[in-house]
């Protein structure tokens, strides 16, 4: 596909990161309004599961080559737009869970070893996906590959459902108890 096409297709791909950020807090917000502890675990899990599937669709869409028209845009559009807003669950909702559990006098190193964790992955992401690439042989391959690895990421969340609503009630009780001593 043409420069222009391709721009149109990672634009809303962009978009699609920008709503998932509003749709994934509004609805984490929402579910633990109603009293869902884990909200913060399970958008996350489910949020990164069907975003894999998403674009493991979208790169495996066959796009009509040179139909630059919206008929033939559309669905990689809808896709792109779709994966993204998905895998884009798990950004809001970390440091979220991280301050729901961490003591005020410790934030700031769990903060600072989260964003050098995080920065990490943002710049070893496209290495890696490079090197997939060249190693399986083809682009196809080394994208899938690089999007069954979200997979793991989510499986990740897994351990937490057993602590999470443990280690959020201890943070408030001690809290709780500051508080009392304070005044």
């Amino acid at each position: 596909m043409d420069t222009a096409t391709a721009t149109v297709i990672v634009f809303t791909a962009g978009l699609g990161m920008m709503v998932g950020y509003f749709i994934a807090g509004l609805l984490t917000d929402k579910m633990l309004r109603k009293g869902y502890v884990n909200a913060r675990l399970l958008v996350p899990f489910i949020g990164i599961l069907i975003g894999t599937a998403t674009t493991i669709t979208l790169l495996s869409y066959s796009y009509p080559y040179g139909d630059s028209s919206l008929k033939a845009l559309a669905p990689v559009m809808v896709m792109a737009l779709l994966g993204m807003t998905f895998v884009t669950f798990a950004a809001l909702n970390v440091p979220a869970v991280l301050s729901e559990v961490s003591l005020p006098e410790h934030r700031g190193t769990i903060f600072g070893i989260f964003n050098i964790t995080d920065n990490i992955g943002s710049a070893i992401g496209p290495l890696l996906t490079g090197a997939l690439i060249a190693f399986l042989g083809g682009m196809y391959q080394g994208l899938v590959a690089t999007a069954l690895l979200w997979i793991p990421c989510a499986l990740l969340w897994l351990p937490a459902f057993r602590t999470y609503r443990r280690d959020r009630e201890k943070l408030r009780r001690i809290l709780t108890e500051r508080a009392k001593i304070e005044t």
